[in-house]
């Protein structure tokens, strides 16, 4: 006897509709008096799941590909993807160059932590300035209550041979390396003191934060919903829907994302590798 909901469905229906619901409350009906009631569809034999998967499929209600949830997601991937473009993770490199006294440095702003998005080159580098400490933040809630606190805020310009700024990054919040432990490096390196590259990471806990929750709540669930449309009408199986569209979208951001925090936290002391990205290697 068909469930509740799928006899409501075929006393809709009419027509051609009517009969292919019945069909396939007639195929439901006898898997479930044979291989009983509670059992899913990947534990029938592999003979009856194609047929099953159809008869399911002609009781669910037809999925627009992207309505407004999806709309929704794109909003919040949208968020991110600015959050990220307006405050990078940025990669520092420099090394020696032939002219005594001054050193050549890449700066890489990094979307979304580990995906480079802009290169910058500065030559002639011939001191820093940096600097870290604590500033007043006022916030404001929805009541009106004012709260003070203490934030973090490191900084680091790279000068030329007239003490004028060829570029400054400021951090609020910076997790990882400090900028005033990387000035020191460059230092070292324009003294002579160091030979080998210098190379860091800036990034800010919260910015990355915002990404993570932001990418793996967008990608995961907007992917899922697409797949669910796409397996709903035939057009994919439920294998591929369930490796592709539900972990795997969530599996490939959440280890980009974590390859992000880990570079993040290591900061000062990160691969070689990345050396030869920024052509510094």
């Amino acid at each position: 006897m068909p469930l509740p909901h799928e006899r409501a469905a075929i006393e809709a229906a009419s027509g051609a509709r009517r009969a292919e619901l019945e069909q396939a409350a007639a195929v439901l009906d006898r898997v479930r008096t044979e291989h009983g009631p509670d059992g899913t569809v990947d534990a029938l034999p592999a003979d009856l799941q194609p047929a099953v998967r159809k008869a399911l499929q002609a009781f669910r209600p037809s999925r627009a590909l992207i309505g407004l949830p999806e709309l929704l997601l794109l909003a919040l991937l949208a968020a991110g993807g600015a959050v990220s473009w307006l405050m990078p993770v940025q990669l520092i490199g420099c090394r020696r160059t032939s002219t005594a006294g001054q050193v050549e440095c890449v700066v890489s702003d990094q979307v979304f932590g580990i995906v480079p998005y802009r290169w910058r080159t500065f030559g002639g580098v011939a001191g820093t300035q940096s600097d870290a400490g604590r500033v007043t933040e006022q916030s404001t809630d929805s009541k009106g209550h004012t709260s003070t606190s203490l934030v973090r805020v490191a900084g680091l310009a790279l000068l030329d041979g007239h003490g004028d700024e060829l570029w400054r990054t400021v951090v609020r919040r910076p997790i990882g390396l400090e900028l005033t432990e990387l000035g020191r490096q460059i230092d070292e390196l324009l003294e002579g003191a160091r030979r080998l590259p210098v190379l860091g990471l800036s990034a800010s806990w919260v910015t990355l934060l915002v990404q993570t929750v932001f990418m793996l709540l967008g990608v995961s669930s907007l992917a899922s919903a697409v797949g669910l449309a796409l397996r709903d009408r035939g057009w994919i199986p439920h294998g591929v829907y369930r490796v592709v569209f539900y972990w795997g979208a969530f599996a490939v951001p959440a280890v980009g994302l974590g390859l992000a925090w880990v570079l993040a936290l290591i900061g000062g002391q990160l691969p070689d590798a990345l050396l030869g990205a920024l052509g510094l290697g």
